[in-house]
């Protein structure tokens, strides 16, 4: 097994620290092979947890969560769009790149669940140490 750091563990440990916690606990519950457990990068702060499929531990996402992370970063580039603009720009984004590349991850893919709209403000706030 290769000790040596590679580009993805500096990425995580650019990331804060309670991100870092949570990817480590989600490649630890990967039993078959370590770190192969599949992350959405940039994604991180939106992982809820891990599921057992065929045997093997896959990330969960939010999908709600997703969706508010790419409008956080939209937002940066057009601060004065409206909230509606944003949104259907995220939507738009996380279905043509994540979620039209699901299918050739093949068994590993991460599991997108729908989040509900009611509570993702208390999931941003606790997440909110997460966001760069």
């Amino acid at each position: 097994m290769n000790d040596q750091p590679t580009n993805n563990d500096e990425y995580i440990k650019s990331l804060p620290q309670i991100i870092q916690e949570r990817i480590v606990e989600a490649q630890e519950r990967d039993l078959d092979a370590g770190d192969n457990i599949v992350l959405l990068h940039g994604y991180e702060s939106a992982m809820i947890g891990t599921a057992s499929r065929q045997g093997r531990t896959v990330a969960v996402y939010s999908e709600t969560l997703c969706v508010r992370l790419i409008m956080d970063e939209i937002h940066k580039d057009y601060p004065s769009a409206p909230q509606s603009e944003l949104y259907a720009d995220a939507i738009n984004y996380w279905d043509d790149t994540v979620i039209r590349g699901l299918p050739y991850m093949g068994e590993r893919a991460p599991i997108i669940v729908e989040g509900f709209e009611v509570d993702s403000d208390k999931w941003m706030a606790l997440l909110g140490s997460g966001q760069n």
